[in-house]
């Protein structure tokens, strides 16, 4: 009796130990964003967009170019285009972490803009076409809409591309090379300030998925 009282427990022991390390297994867990080594994929990600975003405003800042930059300027930051295989790209995400660099990083040099640069996505975007709305609405009060004529027109232009390429290595493994281009230009002149290409290359199964 005794014998098979210690068994049952010996077997609920080993169970519940079971159970648990099968629910652990699945347990979600917090991840840095910010350590590329263990948010690999074989697609581009997040993480690889927002590291190597942070790399091409290092390169920015530290052109002479852009050093020579006098006085305050107002910098329009245009919508990343995604030209790769993957659509569901979070391409607003991106380009709002590049505008918030830009603000944390200029010292007060620099204003940001996305009213005459976005796609439509970005919320500045939507703004002025809300302003337009309250000035033919009849349900406004016209004394409290904003006039005509208030935007700021920026000086200088922000613009990027992410780009894909597709090669294969050999019958089971593909190498995928993702192209990141970002460019200032001066609007008035149409000159190129600055610009930068940062490649990330993955070496990657042919059965990957996006």
């Amino acid at each position: 009796m005794v014998l098979k009282t210690k068994l049952k427990i010996i077997s609920s022991v080993i169970l519940s130990a079971l159970l648990w390390v099968g629910c652990s297994s699945e347990m979600a867990t917090y991840q840095n964003v910010n350590d590329a080594t263990k948010n690999t994929t074989a697609s581009i990600n997040s993480t690889d967009l927002l590291l190597t975003a942070n790399a091409m405003l290092d390169s920015m800042f530290s052109d002479p170019n852009f050093e020579q930059l006098k006085g305050k300027h107002l910098i329009e930051v245009s919508d990343v285009i995604n030209d790769t295989t993957q659509p569901n790209l979070d391409m607003n995400l991106l380009t709002t972490e590049i505008a918030r660099q830009l603000r944390l990083r200029s010292n007060g040099r620099f204003n940001i803009t996305r009213a005459s640069g976005g796609s439509g996505i970005a919320a500045d975007s939507r703004m002025v076409k809300q302003r337009e709305k309250e000035r033919e609405s009849e349900e406004y009060n016209q004394d409290t809409t904003v006039e005509k004529g208030t935007l700021k027109a920026a000086d200088l232009s922000l613009s990027g591309k992410v780009s894909s390429i597709v090669a294969s290595i050999s019958s089971s493994r593909q190498r995928l090379d993702y192209d990141f281009t970002l460019s200032l230009t001066n609007r008035k002149t149409g000159e190129e300030i600055w610009s930068d290409v940062k490649p990330i290359v993955k070496n990657a199964s042919n059965k990957r998925m996006f």
